[in-house]
Parts: C-alpha cells; sequence; structure tokens
C-alpha cells in the first residue's frame, strides 16, 4: 500500500455504471458459507457478503486501522486477517460469533504493514510486508515464525504475495511494474515473471490453474486489471467505466469468476474470468480510500488442496433423503480418484451412514466430484456434515455442511363426490368431498370447509370422521330449479395455510315430481261443465304458477285451451295444491274420460283422469221428470225408473204422507221454463200443472237424463207440487213420446 494512502483520507462518492448495493445492517447470528466475501473496510473492520453481494455482518477487532488481504486457513475453520497499520495478524473463529481465537504480531526482525496473507498445503502460511524490513515472514499452523526471506523489492516490499502449486514458489508484488518471483525452499530470487513492465502499479495478484505460473495469473494494475499468460505477457484486461484504482484482488470457489476492488470509490465487482463480462457490481463496501483487500471462503488457491461441499445449506423435510456433493480440487484444478469420506459429526442423525455416488467407494469422479446421500431419522433439527481428504502433504482437509430437518406437514388429497338432489327439496347432512390425510394422528377438527354450491350461494361444510379419516365434508342446502351445477370445495388447514385442497363435482337436480288427482266432485257431470278437472301438488316447495301449464282432454274428441276455451290454474306457490279449471259443452250425454294432463317447466308431467257421465234434464231450460224416493235405492235395487205416463201415481210410491194424485203423469216443470227457473236443486219445490196441460218435451229424450226423485207430492187445485229429495241419473229406453199413453221409462 503506498504511503499517500496512510496520510490522506478522503471520503466521497464517484459516480458509476450499474446500481450500487448497499451494506447493510447486520443481523445477529450470521452463518458463513463457501463464497461469501471478506471485504477489508479499515477502522480493524470486514464486511462480510454473501456470493450474490447481499451484505451479512460486519467483524472488527476493535483496534482500528487499515485492514487488507486476508484468508482462511486450509480446513476452513479460521478466518486469517491483516491489519496493515498495526501489523497484526488476528484469527476469528469461523463458527458463529465469530470470536477472535488468536492474534499474532509479525514485525519480526522490523517489518511493518503486512498486507497479504497465504496458505500452504501444511497449513502454515506466509505473511507480506509493505514496509519496515520488506520481508516475507513464514509461520506455521500454530502462528509461530518459523523463517524470514528477503526477496528484491520494487517501490515498496513484499506487498500482495500468492504461493505455487509446487509449495515453494511466491509469485509478488511490490508496487511495481512487475510480478515478482522468489524460491522459499532454496531462499532463491527468481526472474520476473513479467518480462515487459505492466503500465500501471501491480497490487494483489491470483495465480490460475494448474498453479505454477504455466496457466498465467491476474494482477490489480491500479488502471485495470490484467491477465498475463504462461509467458507472463498480457492476454486479457478488465476494467469499469469509471473505476481507476484497482487495488483487491481475489478467485471465487466456482472456478470461472474472480472478485476485484476499487480503493477509490469504495466498489468491488465480480467479473467472468474468460468472457471478461462483469457479473455483479458495484457493490458499495466503504468510502473513498477505505477498501483495500477482498478474500472469500472457499477460494481455489493454487497452493492448497480444497475441498468444497454443495449446497452448504439446506432445509427438508423429515424422513427424507438429503445429498451433498463434495468438490476436491488440487492446484485450482478437479482432483479425480481423491477418496472422500463422509459423516453426520452433529444432529439428530449423527453417525448416520449413507451411499456415494457415482462412486459407491467415494473417490472422485473426472470432476473431482463425489456426491453423498442419507435419510432423515424423522427427528427435526440440524445436521453437520463433514465430507474429508487427506490431501498430499498428508494434511486432512475437510469441508462442512447444514441440512436443518424440519417437520412439514404432509399434504392432503381431496376428491368431490356427486350431488343428487331434487329441486325445491332440501337436503341435509349431504357429502360432498372426501379428504384423504397421510397423518394417521390427524382428526377431523383441524380442516374447515366451505361449499359453493354453484347457483349463487354457499355454505361452511362440515367435517368428520375417524382419528387417521378419511373424513367427509357435507352441507345442507336446498336448489330452487332443476338442472346441473358444480359444487366447489374449498378445505382448509387453518394452523398450516399451504396444506388445503379445492374439489370440484357435480350436483345434478332432478325436475321435482307432481302429483295430480281428478276434482270433479260427481260422477256425472250437466252437459255444459264449468269447473275444476283436477288438482296436483308439486314436490319443489319453490314452485310457482309460471312454472305449469295444463291441457283438459274432455272425452269426446275437444281439448282445451286448443277448442279455443281457456284453461286456468291456481293456488301455490310452493308444495300447496293447484287447480286446473276448465269449462265445455257436450253435443250429447253418455260416458266419458276427461284427462286432464298437468307439465312444468322442468318436464316433469301428472296426469288426472276422471269417469264421468254426461247427462242433461229434460229441457234445455232444466225442466224435469220426477220419479217417488221409493222407487230408487236403497228402497228399491230395481234400479227400473217410470218418469212418465199414465200410471206414474201408481209408479210412483213416496214415503211422504197420503197417496200421490193421479192427475200427476210425471213431468215437473214449464216447458217453456218463462220464469228463468234454474236447474232442480235439492231442498226446493217444484210445482207444475195437472195432466199433461204443461205439455213434456216432444223427444227424443236424452239418453242420460237428470230426473228429480220426490218424497211427497201434492195436489192444490189445479197446482201439483213436490219436493226435490235427489237427483238421478237414468239411461232412458226408447218409446218415450208426450202422450202420457207411451210411457217414459229407464234405469236408474
Amino acid at each position: 500500500m503506498k504511503k499517500r494512502f496512510l496520510t490522506v483520507l478522503v471520503s466521497f462518492a464517484m459516480s458509476v455504471v450499474g446500481v450500487a448495493i448497499p451494506s447493510g445492517v447486520a443481523t445477529a447470528a450470521t452463518t458463513w458459507n463457501n463464497g461469501d466475501v471478506f471485504a477489508a473496510v479499515s477502522n480493524g473492520s470486514y464486511k462480510v457478503y454473501d456470493n450474490n453481494g447481499v451484505f451479512k455482518q460486519t467483524i472488527s477487532d476493535g483496534r482500528g486501522g487499515f485492514t487488507t488481504g486476508c484468508a482462511f486457513n486450509p480446513t476452513g475453520t479460521r478466518l486469517y486477517t491483516t491489519n496493515f497499520s498495526q501489523n497484526l495478524v488476528e484469527a476469528y473463529d469461523n463458527n458463529d460469533p465469530h470470536a477472535i481465537l488468536q492474534t499474532i504480531n509479525t514485525t519480526g526482525s522490523g517489518t511493518a504493514a503486512n498486507e497479504s496473507v497465504v496458505f500452504a498445503a501444511d497449513g502454515s502460511f506466509y505473511v507480506g510486508h509493505a514496509g519496515g524490513n520488506n520481508k516475507l515472514t513464514h509461520y506455521n499452523a500454530a502462528g509461530t515464525s518459523s523463517t524470514e526471506y528477503s526477496p528484491a523489492t520494487e517501490s515498496r516490499g513484499t506487498d500482495w504475495v500468492d504461493l505455487s502449486s509446487d509449495q515453494q514458489t511466491i509469485f509478488y508484488t511490490s508496487e511495481g511494474s512487475h510480478v515478482k518471483r522468489f524460491n522459499v525452499a532454496a531462499s532463491t530470487q527468481l526472474t520476473d515473471f513479467n518480462t515487459i513492465a505492466l503500465t500501471g502499479v501491480a497490487y494483489a495478484l491470483r495465480l490460475l490453474p494448474p498453479g505454477n505460473g504455466t496457466g498465467g495469473l491476474l494482477v490489480a494494475d491500479t488502471s485495470d486489471i490484467v491477465r498475463l499468460n504462461g509467458a507472463g505477457a498480457v492476454m486479457q484486461t478488465y476494467s469499469i467505466p469509471g473505476e481507476a484504482s484497482w487495488f483487491a484482488l481475489n478467485l471465487d470457489p466456482n472456478g470461472t469468476s474472480f472478485w476485484s476492488g476499487n480503493f477509490n470509490t469504495g466498489n468491488f465487482y465480480r467479473f467472468n474470468i474468460n468472457t471478461g463480462a462483469k457479473e455483479l457490481g458495484p457493490i458499495n463496501a466503504a468510502g473513498s480510500f477505505q477498501l483495500f483487500g477482498l478474500c472469500l471462503k472457499g477460494e481455489l488457491t493454487a497452493a492448497v488442496s480444497n475441498i468444497t461441499l454443495t449446497p452448504a445449506t439446506a432445509t427438508n423435510p423429515t424422513g427424507t433423503n438429503h445429498t451433498v456433493t463434495a468438490t476436491v480440487t488440487t492446484n485450482g484444478l478437479p482432483a479425480p480418484g481423491v477418496l472422500v469420506s463422509f459423516s453426520i459429526t452433529a444432529g439428530p442423525d449423527t453417525g448416520v451412514g449413507g451411499t456415494c455416488s457415482t462412486d459407491p467407494t467415494c473417490h472422485t469422479d473426472t470432476n473431482g466430484q463425489v456426491s453423498f446421500t442419507y435419510t432423515n431419522n424423522g427427528s427435526p433439527g440440524p445436521d453437520t456434515i463433514q465430507a474429508c481428504f487427506t490431501d498430499s502433504a498428508g494434511v486432512k482437509q475437510c469441508a462442512t455442511a447444514t441440512k436443518t430437518w424440519i417437520v412439514v406437514e404432509q399434504k392432503i388429497t381431496a376428491t368431490g363426490i356427486n350431488v343428487s338432489a331434487t329441486e325445491g327439496t332440501a337436503f341435509v347432512g349431504q357429502p360432498v368431498a372426501k379428504i384423504v390425510d397421510p397423518d394417521p394422528s390427524s382428526t377431523a377438527a383441524e380442516y374447515t370447509a366451505s361449499i359453493d354450491w354453484g347457483d349463487a350461494s354457499s355454505s361452511p361444510g362440515t367435517v368428520t370422521g375417524p382419528m387417521g379419516g378419511p373424513f367427509t365434508v357435507s352441507g345442507d342446502h336446498m336448489y330452487s330449479e332443476e338442472g346441473s351445477k358444480t359444487v366447489t370445495v374449498t378445505i382448509k388447514d387453518p394452523d398450516t395455510p399451504s396444506n388445503g385442497a379445492t374439489t370440484m363435482s357435480t350436483a345434478t337436480i332432478a325436475d321435482a315430481a307432481l302429483s295430480a288427482k281428478c276434482a270433479i266432485a260427481s260422477p256425472f257431470i250437466p252437459q255444459t261443465y264449468t269447473g275444476p278437472t283436477a288438482t296436483f301438488s308439486d314436490a319443489s316447495s319453490t314452485g310457482t304458477l309460471s312454472d305449469f301449464s295444463a291441457t283438459i282432454n274432455w272425452g269426446d274428441g275437444n281439448t282445451s285451451p286448443a277448442d279455443g276455451n281457456p284453461v286456468t290454474i291456481a293456488g301455490g306457490p310452493g308444495n300447496a295444491p293447484y287447480t286446473v279449471s276448465g269449462t265445455h259443452t257436450y253435443s250429447s250425454t253418455g260416458p266419458v274420460t276427461v284427462t286432464t294432463n298437468i307439465s312444468d317447466v322442468g318436464k316433469s308431467t301428472a296426469k288426472a283422469t276422471c269417469a264421468e257421465t254426461v247427462f242433461a234434464f229434460a229441457t234445455n231450460k232444466g225442466a224435469a221428470f220426477v220419479v217417488g224416493d221409493l222407487t230408487v235405492p236403497p228402497a228399491n235395487l230395481s234400479l227400473n225408473a217410470y218418469f212418465w205416463g199414465s200410471q206414474w201415481d201408481q209408479m210412483n210410491p213416496m214415503s211422504g204422507p197420503g197417496p200421490s194424485p193421479s192427475a200427476m203423469k210425471g213431468f215437473a216443470g214449464f216447458e217453456d221454463n218463462s220464469f228463468g227457473l234454474p236447474p232442480p236443486v235439492c231442498g226446493n219445490h217444484w210445482s207444475t200443472d195437472t195432466g199433461n196441460s204443461t205439455p213434456p218435451p216432444p223427444g227424443p229424450l236424452p239418453a242420460f237424463m237428470g230426473v228429480i226423485v220426490s218424497s211427497n207430492v201434492t195436489q192444490s187445485g189445479s197446482v201439483i207440487t213436490g219436493d226435490i229429495k235427489d237427483v238421478v241419473i237414468v239411461k232412458t229406453n226408447p218409446g218415450y213420446a208426450p202422450n202420457p199413453g207411451s210411457p217414459g221409462t229407464g234405469t236408474i
């Protein structure tokens, strides 16, 4: 680091291309994962970001001063940081809360301004110094200084260092224009890596695979980042408009990207090594002249064989399988054929075994990878999964991942149940859905249900069933009209909103049945009939008059309303009886069957039949013949009627006092009925002239004729009077004539 950076602290913002990602605020508990980025931001502090550039936390030694390079030890258990201002290396615990476990004073014989640290495969490490006597110091894995080296320098000391895969060649910069080399095994200065001077001031650098220089390297060269090939020649440059003070540089564990930081703006970025594309950034970590170092957990450094375990964290339901993949690299390249041991070192599955793939013996494939799968025992909690191998130096290298097992309620399944209903008829407790819960301890009380009946109405459902199910959703409803509706049932678990289901089924609503019966009160109807012919009921409680229509077949070849006579329906609404009425005039008398057909809009039908006999009185104005009450049933079962003739008084005994007058020949009523008398009505009286002075009808008589039944007939002068006890229907015989000598007879 140049001296001016120690004496001048300028805080300002610079506009850069892209959108800056703010540093944010740390949360209480933070786990460090492979790929996490550690940014040295001065004031004795480092800011921690995940591999997507999202801020996680800030760690600090509380001492203040500039911070620069850092690195994880090969096992990933400690983060070694540099306090440039106080010439200290401080080791943070990888485990939360990331306490400082060790502080190493690197002054030694007079070094100052330690700026970078790099690990060897055996766990020892080298610290480069930009000040004091500029020496490079080697420390063993315990942090004890073992050797100091005096490599050649340019503007500063052994500023930024990286170790070759041969474990003895140090590649370093000295804030000059060359990448220099030094052999620590022979303590010998080697030729510069690049013979042609760089155009800027060289800072942080990293060897590219295979890690011995033949694959080239990356170096932050102030105005841009430079990629040198195996011969030390510039083969590619990386830059961002507005960023001209590139200082920090580290490789990403993905093997295809690198990170670099700019001390002037405090921004850092991720680049694709091959394409040069910016993959992420700017991420603003600090103010101007504060960002002077980066490192990554799991970085593929050339000098150390590495193992990573992915996914680093995961969450799965209890009782399921989990797979992790270990990737082993040596000198930054995949290491095939390496034996990896997997173990569950902590958590509910501690000691549980598993299987490896693609190699059952757990050796890495050509990509340096091997996967391990195990099954959770059903208990929740976090497992620590460890994967280890032994590198060429005999050092055991390990990586860990965390699997958290959680209890996840198993999803229910549900199916709809079709419904058969009748319009206007309520149903109660109708099943509409079935629920199956995989949990044998589940209960119906865990669920609620709502039912959309498909007719713009809904209601709560009732869930019933034994422990463990299956459960049934039932509901109460009444459809007002026939047809087909879609029933939708929504099932919810209030404690676990995601564990619900929706079913759909079909409700088939039949038209309510109609029932009808004859409504003609008597089996005899006059030749002109007006009145009810049928009554009917609708099984639907929602029926209305407008739902129905009717026709009346009068039994003589005529049907209303086709004959022009209206048919009316009265009654309702709902189930209440309805009455069908009509009017008709028969052209003759005799037996007929009156049939009333009723239909509703839903296609239901009903029929009522009435067996009737059409009759007429002797005249069309209602005048009638008379018989005695002792000639008709039950007084006389002969059913013979003598209603006209000279022997009428002898042939018609009566129950009343005294004999019938001999002047009565049987016709009661004025032929012309000039007084407008109504047809005979029981309980009334009739009167007539003696003999045949009131001529009876000339004939022929109606085939079926209404005849008055009298119990008492008397004469006063020329007027004969009798009561109307009843009216019977007589089937007339031939032979009648208006002369009393031609009697009128028939069968009652």
